[in-house]
């Protein structure tokens, strides 16, 4: 037997509500993306986080290696040297 028609309504109207409630977040999110107020997304792999930059951080950096009066290297964890 069905349930009285009152209720199933009152179901289905508690569920829009619901619905609206969990779609509130990825809209904000699409319009915080369209506004430009978002430079990078965090990704969970399965390896952990990913982050995607949507700006090119180079800009600053090479502006600043290209102003420098001196050398400049990068080391890894075993300590050997790179150039940038």
């Amino acid at each position: 037997m069905s349930p009285p028609r009152e209720t199933r309504e009152q179901e289905l109207l508690a569920e829009i509500e619901r619905l609206k409630s969990r779609l509130a977040e990825p809209e904000d999110t699409l319009a915080a993306i369209r506004a430009g107020e978002v430079d990078a997304f965090v990704v969970t792999e399965k390896r952990g986080e990913k982050v995607y930059v949507l700006k090119d951080a180079a800009p600053p950096y090479r502006l600043m290696v290209e102003e420098m009066k001196e050398g400049a290297a990068t080391l890894d964890a075993p300590a050997s040297a790179e150039s940038p």
